[in-house]
């Protein structure tokens, strides 16, 4: 039996995230629920500025880590798994 792959088009993405979106993802709900942004300020009083210019790889979004935290400690998620 041959197995034939199908090519990605340019909006599978989208069509499966609205696919997820139906079928009630949870984050979904939670962005819908919860203001997110009310805790920018808060977070990032909590970090000193950094320098772009010393190299490395920028930061990332730290509300978005803040979410992740958040889900992986609700779910009780190992690390490789919130990766996942």
């Amino acid at each position: 039996m041959q197995i034939i792959k199908k090519a990605k088009s340019m909006f599978d993405e989208d069509n499966k995230l609205y696919q997820i979106d139906k079928l009630g993802d949870p984050l979904t709900r939670l962005n819908r629920q919860i203001k997110w942004e009310s805790f920018r300020e808060k977070i990032e009083k909590c970090f000193p500025d950094t320098e772009p210019s010393k190299g490395g790889r920028p930061n990332f979004d730290r509300l978005m880590m803040f979410k992740i935290l958040l889900l992986q400690r609700y779910y009780d998620l190992s690390d490789d798994s919130t990766e996942y």
